[in-house]
């Protein structure tokens, strides 16, 4: 994603304030270790296409665990639409 950390953070607490892990830390748990989503963020070196600009790089990864298939989706969608940033 092309977000830092504190954007990442801002929108997480949007998409779950319910979230266990509070402040910017490296993972997140949403739910429980029996039911939820485990969220992990990893800062990367910045990306500087072409050298004219420098955009913050983020890789987040998410892991479900005992939520079924029709749950995920529905999570997933609701995740894309809090992290979709329009341009133009």
């Amino acid at each position: 994603m092309s977000l830092d950390a504190s954007e990442f953070y801002r929108a997480l607490m949007k998409f779950a304030p319910e979230t266990r892990e509070q402040g910017q830390v490296s993972a997140y748990l949403i739910g429980n270790e029996a039911k939820g989503l485990r969220i992990t963020i990893e800062e990367l070196a910045p990306f500087c296409p072409g050298g004219l600009i420098v955009l913050p790089q983020c890789r987040i990864t998410l892991k479900f665990h005992g939520v079924g298939t029709r749950e995920r989706e529905t999570i997933l969608a609701r995740f894309d639409r809090t992290y979709f940033r329009g341009g133009g």
